[in-house]
Formats: C-alpha cells, structure tokens, sequence
C-alpha cells in the first residue's frame, strides 16, 4: 500500500527539508515516509506528486523545516496542493513551492489550527479553484519576516490571490506579496472573521482583483482589524 502523501508528519516528529535533488513519486512514498518517521534530515527535492487526495507533505501535529529544494507541481482535488498544517508548525526558510494546485483550498499551504513562518524562499505560481492562490489560514497565526509569495491565483469569483485568512493574524515585518491575482476580492490578502493584519515592514506591491474590491488587501466584518505603522 503507497501512503497517500509524499511525507506525513505526525505529533512529536520533525521532518527537515534541506535542499539537493530526489524525484520522489508514488513508488517510493513508503520509503520516504519511513525515513522521516525517523526524524530525518533529508536533503531533496519533490516534483510531480500526484496523489489525487494526498499532498506532497501532510503535518499531521508535527514540525516541518524547509531550508531548500523544492516542492514543485503537487495536485491535490482537496486543500492544500503542496502542504497541509494540521496542528503542527511549518517554517519556510528557503527554497521554492511552485506550480501547485487544489482544487478546493489553497493551491500551496492550507493550515489550521497550525502556526506558519516564513523567513525566506519563494511560493509562486500556485493556482487554487478556490479561495487562497497560495495560502489558506485559519484559526492559527502566520508570520511573514522575509521570502517573496508572488503570482498565485484564485479560483473564480474567490478571495485572496495571495493569502486568504480566517480568524488569523498576520504579523508583517518582511518579505513581499507581489503579483498575486484574484477574481473577486483581496488580490494580495483576504481577511474575513476575526483576522488582524499587523504590518512594520515588507511590501505589497502589484496584486490585482478583476471585479471587487482591494487589490492589495480587503479586510470585510467588524472584527477585522488592520494595523500599519
């Protein structure tokens, strides 16, 4: 029996993406999986995983670490082309999550109920059928401290080309939200429910919505909150 991800990572382990080069498809899931259960390093990079209901990672209360390689043309026809945080804790301090795409949620990162940072690399040309090109948060808070998240998409007439957030806070202090797309509202960021944007640097430059409203940043409810200083 193949596992259903490339890797999943459940309470109590760490899986450490470093960098170099593997071609991991359905043939060597299983081995892979074994290697990280383990709480190994693994120095590699994933392409092409195609597990209609899996993604390429599945942090399932674990941690993963991303310092380099790369995640690259994941699908999945749920959340999450790439990665799904679920109660654990993913950083990104390099490398690239590209050309991903859900069906549902979020073309590259969907999390709930699990902490995101990113320090560096880059998340690009993701493309969700839904809400959140390239991310999707929820009822967890992300930090932005530095990398590029630019030219993802969301699905037609959804919210967030960049990042969609759901009773989230987003605490700002670096990095770039460039070039993302969104049919309705929110090309960069979408905030709904209870979200708060709180924003000390970076840059938001380029996003665009073709109907609505804010192609930067759309914040809607009287709980959302905006802070820039």
């Amino acid at each position: 029996v193949v596992a259903r991800h490339l890797f999943e990572v459940p309470a109590n382990t760490t899986l450490t993406i470093l960098g170099g080069k593997f071609v991991a498809g359905r043939k060597k899931a299983q081995e892979l999986w074994r290697a990280h259960k383990n709480n190994e390093e693994l120095a590699g990079y994933s392409t092409a995983h195609q597990e209609i209901y899996g993604n390429a990672v599945y942090v399932n209360g674990g941690t993963f670490n991303m310092y380099g390689g790369g995640l690259i043309g994941n699908k999945t026809s749920e959340r999450g082309g790439a990665i799904f945080n679920s109660s654990g804790n993913f950083t990104l301090n390099g490398g690239v999550i590209a050309n991903n795409n859900a069906t549902l949620y979020a073309g590259a990162i969907y999390s709930k109920n699990g902490n995101c940072t990113i320090n560096g690399g880059t998340v690009e040309n993701n493309i969700s059928g839904g809400s959140g090109g390239a991310f999707y948060q929820s009822s967890s808070p992300i930090a932005l401290h530095g990398g590029v998240i630019q030219n993802n998409t969301a699905g037609t007439d959804k919210y967030g080309g960049g990042m969609y957030l759901d009773d989230t806070t987003l605490t700002m202090d670096g990095g770039t939200i460039a070039n993302n797309t969104s049919s309705s509202s929110g090309g960069g960021l979408y905030l709904g429910g209870t979200s708060a944007l709180l924003m000390s640097g970076g840059c938001i430059i380029g996003n665009k919505t073709s109907k609505n409203y804010g192609g930067g940043v759309y914040a809607t409810g009287a709980d959302v909150s905006v802070e820039i200083t």
